[in-house]
């Protein structure tokens, strides 16, 4: 019995003494895969730009760092680490490509339902348009601090509409300046190919309210456009931007005649855009 005993502790020694020592600075396997997901993905994105485009490389990369929370130096020391270590880095790695995969089944099953989805909406007074997330979040980031949405208009949209979007906008975080960070929202109609109408609206607290504008009733109406964007003080980069409740409808008015073009549209959710 004794010597089973004895047997178990001097495994138990080894099993313990084979266990890797990761020195002060090295980023957990964790902290490790996080980052490492977030910045393959920021180099995807980065190596698709156009030439024209490529100074926000940087910027991709700088946002990487901070949203983990980390420095350059202790990610190449981290690297240096596990790189001596290939056992640890390579199951970092493994994982990375376990959680890849699994991005790539749930956009393609989410893509496959929105091709499936009609917009030809002609039945009904009143029919929501909003096609993208009802919820988004947005940060001082150059790249995560606007949404843009495009709607072509079709046989659907009627002379005189009155186009209502609604949003929710609240501001996350402490504001440690004494210049708050704002939310600019507009929408606009776009008749022919150059001739445009907006309304918008620039806030600095949080609001719950709507942006609203008809559409003419003797101008054929092409286009539907908005935007939501972010503008944070160059001083405070630590407050995001929560925007929900979005809703855009479509409301016709009693009478009105169809406008005469495209019999429907499809969405495509990649770009922000409804494409016919």
């Amino acid at each position: 019995m004794k010597s089973r005993v004895l047997v178990l502790l001097v495994v138990t020694m080894l099993l313990a003494g084979c266990r890797l020592h990761r020195p002060d600075g090295v980023l957990s396997p964790h902290r490790m895969e996080n980052f490492l997901y977030d910045f393959h993905r920021a180099q995807a994105l980065a190596n698709d730009l156009p030439v024209a485009e490529r100074y926000k490389r940087e910027l991709m990369y700088s946002y990487v760092y901070e949203k983990n929370k980390v420095s350059k130096d202790e990610v190449d020391a981290s690297l240096v680490w596990y790189t001596r270590n290939p056992k640890e880095l390579s199951n970092i790695y493994a994982n990375i490509a376990s959680r890849i995969e699994k991005d790539r089944d749930v956009t393609s099953n989410q893509l496959e339902k929105i091709e499936k989805k009609s917009f030809s909406v002609v039945a009904g007074d009143t029919v929501d348009l909003w096609y993208l997330r009802p919820v988004q979040l947005l940060n001082a980031s150059k790249r995560y601090n606007k949404v843009l949405f495009d709607i072509p208009a079709d046989t659907s949209f009627h002379a005189s509409d009155l186009l209502k979007w609604k949003f929710n906008c609240t501001f996350l975080g402490e504001c440690p300046d004494s210049v708050a960070p704002s939310v600019y929202l507009s929408l606009s109609l776009v008749y022919g190919s150059d001739s445009v109408v907006t309304v918008d609206r620039l806030s600095s607290s949080s609001i719950i309210d709507s942006l609203e504008i008809r559409a003419d009733k003797t101008v054929p109406l092409t286009r539907v456009r908005g935007m939501i964007c972010y503008v944070d003080s160059a001083r405070n980069n630590s407050m995001t931007l929560l925007v929900g409740a979005l809703s855009l409808d479509r409301i016709h008015r009693p009478g009105s005649k169809a406008i005469e073009g495209r019999p429907g549209l499809r969405i495509q959710e990649t770009d922000n855009t409804i494409v016919p």
